[in-house]
């Protein structure tokens, strides 16, 4: 059973602030440290290269989701209810069915990366193997477990060094494309092998991990939603490629820098998840935790949006050197986006706090099929701006399930009364 936090305990103190600047200065290195790269690459190899790299990561990020097995979505709240025995037995669980699914969804995103024939290839391989491997990461480990330094010693440094080592491969030895992709494969590789060497666990926990097959069956609901959600998450960029690739260069610059962004606003979410962990029990969230939850995303949703609205074009053209560019429609969408996206993280967590995972997933279908459907269409009328619109509607129609599901959750009793 879980443990229940005071009602009263919930207001920001200044320690759930530096809890705050922890989970959020972590992931802001992991977030910045692309923007090493970008100038990089588009000067030596413009456009067309940006586009090759954002095509592979495009499939690669949406195939990471099948890798990470949903972990992501329930594992926090799931470790930060439990003692240390049962914590490591989920993280055993969680790499044995991982690793064994990558060895799966590697070679069928080699394919579909080829098929989508990027200008060049080999590079978009390359960074297409090396976002599916960062499906490996023990971060939602750490969250839930509270310890954000160490995210940043197994997951911000070492791709902060494959970044690094990649820049200075293309700039100084003048090395093709290929090589700044295969050094992001190394670093998102060695993610997990660093996070296992500091958690350290042992061959009793593995032994006691659940079977590949039951891992894969308890995570399903969880895994499905995310998956569906990476239809208009990690995929339209390549959607874009195939169906209006004069939009990629500019769709995936904002669209990029807007991800950044966002995830630099996970970071209040990961620390509202283990809260929300430890003010649960029998299935309900303390009804004060879960305003707090909704009035701090709304907050930091809107004042994130007005700033995206404002800033992308600048910041694009800025950290593109020029050649690629973006205009305030894009931006105005973006912003949209980064508003429903803090709202959906705030409902979506409340759902799975209240054991109802499957309206997530219910809500992720929906934004699936509305953003297939319009990026199909939008992105060949309307350009980048399109694109961004076309995700923009997907995310208004997850929120608007997710909420509909809250609100008849909280009509139920619950399931262990």
């Amino acid at each position: 059973m879980s443990r229940v936090m005071p009602a009263n305990s919930m207001p920001v103190q200044p320690r759930r602030f530096r809890s705050v600047l922890a989970y959020a200065a972590f992931p802001m290195v992991g977030a910045a440290t692309p923007f090493l790269a970008i100038p990089a690459i588009s000067q030596h190899f413009g456009a067309q290269g940006w586009a090759s790299i954002a095509v592979g990561q495009s499939v690669g990020a949406a195939a990471s989701v099948a890798v990470e097995l949903g972990w992501g979505l329930t594992g926090p709240q799931a470790v930060a209810s439990s003692d240390r025995r049962r914590s490591m037995a989920l993280l055993a669980s969680s790499m044995t069915s991982r690793s064994a699914v990558t060895t799966l969804v590697v070679p069928v995103v080699l394919i579909i990366v080829y098929l989508l024939k990027p200008p060049d290839v080999g590079a978009a391989l390359l960074a297409a193997t090396a976002m599916c491997l960062s499906g490996l990461s023990l971060n939602w480990f750490f969250v839930g477990a509270g310890t954000p330094a160490r995210i940043f010693w197994s997951d911000a440094l070492p791709r902060l060094v494959s970044v690094l080592a990649g820049v200075l491969a293309i700039t100084l030895l003048h090395a093709p494309l290929a090589v700044f992709a295969a050094c992001l494969v190394v670093g998102y590789l060695a993610s997990p092998v660093v996070g296992l060497a500091i958690v350290r666990p042992r061959k009793d926990d593995f032994r006691e991990a659940d079977p590949v097959r039951f891992s894969l069956r308890r995570q399903a609901v969880a895994v499905t939603g995310r998956g569906l959600s990476a239809v208009y998450i990690g995929l339209p960029v390549a959607l874009v490629q195939a169906w209006a690739p004069g939009s990629v260069a500019s769709f995936a610059a904002a669209e990029r820098l807007m991800r950044m962004g966002l995830l630099v606003l996970q970071s209040v979410p990961n620390v509202l998840q283990r809260t929300l962990g430890l003010a649960t029990r029998d299935g309900r969230v303390d009804a004060t935790a879960a305003r707090h939850t909704l009035t701090l995303q709304s907050l930091i949703g809107t004042a994130s949006g007005i700033i995206c609205a404002l800033a992308l074009p600048s910041a694009v053209r800025l950290l593109f050197a020029g050649k690629v560019t973006v205009d305030y429609s894009t931006s105005g969408a973006a912003g949209l986006i980064v508003l429903l996206t803090a709202l959906s993280r705030a409902t979506g967590m409340l759902l799975v706090a209240h054991e109802r995972v499957h309206w997530v997933t219910t809500s992720a279908g929906v934004a699936a099929v509305a953003a297939f459907a319009s990026l199909s269409v939008l992105p060949d009328r309307l350009g980048p701006a399109g694109a961004m619109l076309a995700l923009a509607i997907a995310e208004a129609l997850a929120l608007a399930v997710q909420t509909f599901g809250l609100m008849k959750t909280r009509k139920e009793p619950s399931r262990h009364s």
